[in-house]
């Protein structure tokens, strides 16, 4: 099951109740302010994961079961974080 966070699926909203025909989006000031929270929200959540999956490969590669379960466990933590 692929969870959506609270984070996309505000985006999803955004977009869909603002996208015009043209594919433009007609937001207030305040939902553009939203949408770059929103934005960079995303931006730290994928650096992050990005960033723990690099090192899970690398404990993996080193051989270090140990280290390899403690950042499993973080993605693990980090992903129940999106439900």
């Amino acid at each position: 099951m692929i969870a959506i966070s609270r984070t996309h699926r505000r985006l999803a909203e955004l977009t869909n109740y603002r996208l015009e025909q043209n594919g433009d989006l007609a937001m207030t000031r305040e939902e553009r302010l939203e949408l770059v929270t929103l934005l960079k929200e995303n931006l730290r959540l994928v650096r992050k994961m990005d960033e723990l999956k690099n090192l899970s490969q690398l404990a993996y590669e080193a051989g270090d079961t140990e280290w390899h379960m403690d950042i499993c466990k973080q993605i693990e933590d980090l992903e129940a974080t999106l439900i």
